[in-house]
């Protein structure tokens, strides 16, 4: 959907979306046969972990997430299931709102962003069945960039107490790692984590 979405033009994107523009679907197939294609390949070449980025996905809603964007993501994630790779999705902001439909799209992660981004961790992670390993959420552009490796330290084991006893839960950043990220708080971050973990 996002690919598309860039395509089309962003200001354009919300009326084909209502309007369940033909071209716009005809769009997505084909930007669907090349992704599942490009899975393929990265498998074959020894990928046992594929993440699926599809960030303006929480731009639609309950009624249309799974016609423009999980319906065009289930062969990839079958392929997965078949070829006993682990299938992670990734989208950006929001997603509390069709949360209950990313539960049900069958990927084995969800990596979700940070609660700066408007992610509430706790409700989200009490929403979703256990089977479904939620991953995230740390803010890359927040400590981890401007802070020190103590607040990375602290907001770490901020994080990690809100995941409790569950072990359904990777640590990570809510979006990617800015390339300039000071690496002591990288350090920090990795050693904070593994730290808590015994």
């Amino acid at each position: 959907f996002t690919i598309a979405s860039i395509l089309n033009g962003i200001k354009k994107t919300k009326k084909v979306v209502l309007n369940n523009d033909s071209k716009f679907l005809q769009l997505l197939e084909f930007i669907e046969h090349i992704f599942n294609n490009s899975i393929e390949k990265l498998i074959d070449y020894g990928a046992e972990f594929i993440c699926v980025l599809d960030p303006m996905a929480s731009f639609l809603n309950l009624n249309n997430v799974e016609d423009f964007s999980f319906k065009f993501l289930s062969n990839a994630i079958k392929f997965c299931e078949n070829k006993n790779v682990i299938s992670c999705l990734h989208i950006c902001g929001n997603i509390t709102p069709i949360i209950n439909k990313i539960s049900s799209a069958n990927f084995n992660v969800l990596s979700i962003d940070s609660e700066d981004a408007g992610v509430n961790f706790s409700e989200i992670y009490e929403l979703i069945p256990d089977n479904l390993i939620l991953m995230g959420n740390l803010n890359p552009q927040g400590n981890l960039f401007y802070g020190y490796p103590k607040d990375i330290h602290n907001d770490v084991v901020k994080l990690l107490a809100k995941v409790g006893k569950k072990n359904n839960f990777i640590l990570g950043t809510g979006c990617d790692m800015l390339a300039e990220t000071p690496f002591q708080n990288v350090v920090s971050f990795i050693n904070s984590g593994r730290m808590f973990g015994k």
